[in-house]
């Protein structure tokens, strides 16, 4: 059994013991067993403390990176927003592209222009017959 030196300070503090005095040696030495038990549970219990706070706080960030307004499950549905709305925009581009060409086609084909006034408008050029089909009664 080692008796730490604060503990023979102590003792040696009241005076050189006498053998008869043994009881108080253990006494001091289990009062400071004691203490130093106290101490290591003090310490054990901040150390859980810390342990139970540092997990806590660990799921809390997971827990709002994947479920947060910018954690992953927002990220994964403005991936999927983002690629509909390129899938739009290359629709709208084709669509675009369509009606520069009919732009394009009114400014400068007068035969485009005939068709969309025979089309549309019922035009009839001199000379030619118009023949109306009558619908199934």
């Amino acid at each position: 059994m080692r008796f730490p030196p604060s503990l023979i300070r102590f003792l040696f503090r009241r005076g050189i013991p006498r053998p008869e005095d043994l009881w108080v040696w253990l006494l001091a030495w289990k009062n400071w067993q004691l203490a130093a038990d106290r101490n290591f549970r003090r310490k054990d219990a901040l150390t859980r403390s810390f342990l139970v706070f540092a997990l806590l706080f660990g799921a809390g960030v997971i827990l709002t990176g994947v479920f947060g307004d910018q954690g992953l499950l927002a990220w994964m549905g403005l991936r999927e927003e983002r690629s509909r709305l390129v899938e739009r925009l290359k629709g709208l581009e084709e669509r675009r592209q369509v009606l520069e060409s009919q732009i394009d086609a009114l400014k400068h084909d007068p035969a485009y222009i005939r068709f969309l006034a025979r089309r549309d408008l019922g035009l009839v050029s001199p000379g030619e017959v118009v023949v109306i089909r009558a619908e199934n009664p």
